[in-house]
């Protein structure tokens, strides 16, 4: 393809896919009278090894009812749209009808645009992967719509904020400006995989026991961000939590959070080498003897390759698991007992047991990121699969619903 061959009337083109072109532009920067894309929906931009930029502000203006775009691939690329600093003082949404953005093995990729994210309005899902040199600002945090946010491999600004406070001592905030303080008001599905140490450092200082970010997060997916060392925040609506080699952890739960789950139905976790326990051994009033830890929502419980995970929790509080019947149990080695106090697992009946080969999360992450953007939210359950065939797989059946005395039983035959 020429450079500039785009340049044609297709007032009916609503989908283009173009790959391994080497152009240096795709679209012309200024369209010519007779461009026509106007109704151009959907495009797709992978492996075009010539480009720095995709879009300019002229041609930007001119497919404004792009709702899906994926730019893959392409190993010079420095901006997606190219804004110079005169454009960028025009009051004017640009693409305002985005709703779909994939950024994906970009490795010269600096900005998206020189706009603000916020100026973005209806972009609903948003996936940036394997851009190591994109600076991530605050802006994005605001994004009105967002629902699914996936970060892998990404470089967030050093001033940019997890700001998790709920804003109730802002002069001048009425009600419902004070229902959307804090980051995130919307989101329903968070993926983060090695992000930057300055960002999960920020998460854990500018939590605020009041706040209200996260309220409506159903999934959370957590792999290799080595500096977090818990989830602070109460995660109130969260339906699965995935937390895979995040090795600065060595408890994943205080005891307040977990409590807040009341929605949690599937929880897996594995590959934390510092982890001693999920749920933290705390002294004070939150774990005086009696009181009570209840899971009323989890369903399926995983604990893989967690080398010195000692137990789920060892402290007083009573544990209740009213609809756990499934716990996936492989190699954790030094785990003796499941919890040490009072437990109740009256549907639970046998631990199922895999065999040494790999993890579905070792060989499924890029399945992972696909699906998380397709999914629906409202389908539990859709996102993780039905990663294993369970009856393949040998079990430990509990005694009188006993998962501490199967655990016990597991330990010791791994001794001898």
């Amino acid at each position: 393809m020429n450079d500039y061959s785009l340049q044609v009337a297709l007032p009916s083109l609503k989908d283009l896919k173009l790959s391994t072109l080497n152009s240096e532009k795709l679209l012309p920067d200024h369209p010519p009278e007779n461009f026509n894309m106007q109704n151009l929906t959907n495009l797709k931009i992978h492996g075009c090894n010539s480009l720095k930029y995709l879009l300019s502000f002229a041609m930007a203006r001119n497919i404004v009812q792009l709702e899906h775009l994926e730019v893959r691939g392409c190993s010079v690329m420095e901006d997606v749209l190219a804004i110079n600093d005169k454009e960028r003082m025009v009051k004017e949404e640009m693409l305002p009808n985005l709703e779909f953005l994939v950024l994906d093995d970009l490795p010269n990729l600096e900005r998206f645009c020189s706009k603000s994210w916020a100026e973005f309005s209806s972009l609903a899902r948003l996936r940036i992967t394997n851009c190591p040199r994109l600076e991530i600002e605050d802006s994005i945090w605001k994004l009105p719509q967002l629902k699914r946010l996936i970060l892998k491999l990404i470089n967030v600004a050093q001033k940019a904020k997890w700001n998790c406070q709920y804003e109730i001592d802002h002069e001048g905030l009425n009600e419902d400006d004070q229902e959307q303080a804090g980051i995130f008001p919307g989101l329903k599905l968070l993926v983060l995989d090695k992000v930057t140490d300055s960002l999960m450092d920020s998460w854990k200082k500018n939590y605020h026991p009041a706040g209200r970010a996260f309220q409506n997060l159903k999934y959370l997916l957590v792999f290799q961000c080595h500096t977090l060392n818990n989830l602070a925040p109460a995660f109130q609506a969260l339906r699965i939590l995935v937390v895979s080699e995040c090795h600065g952890m060595e408890y994943l739960l205080t005891p307040s959070t977990a409590k807040s789950l009341t929605q949690l139905r599937t929880m897996v976790i594995g590959k934390c080498e510092s982890m001693i326990q999920i749920i933290a051994d705390y002294n004070g009033s939150e774990t005086e003897e009696g009181t009570k830890i209840v899971f009323d929502g989890l369903e399926e419980l995983e604990l893989y390759n967690l080398q010195n995970l000692r137990s789920f929790y060892s402290g007083s509080c009573v544990m209740r698991f009213p609809n756990l019947e499934r716990v996936i149990f492989k190699y954790c080695p030094q785990m003796v007992s499941f919890c040490e106090g009072n437990i109740s697992t009256p549907k639970l009946k046998k631990l199922i047991l895999p065999s040494e080969t790999e993890h579905f999360l070792d060989e499924g992450e890029e399945e992972i990121f696909e699906g998380a953007m397709e999914i629906d939210l409202d389908e539990d359950g859709k996102l993780l699969l039905d990663h294993y065939e369970f009856i393949s797989f040998p079990m430990q059946q509990l005694e009188e619903g006993d998962i501490n005395a199967a655990i016990r039983k597991l330990w010791l035959n791994n001794q001898g």
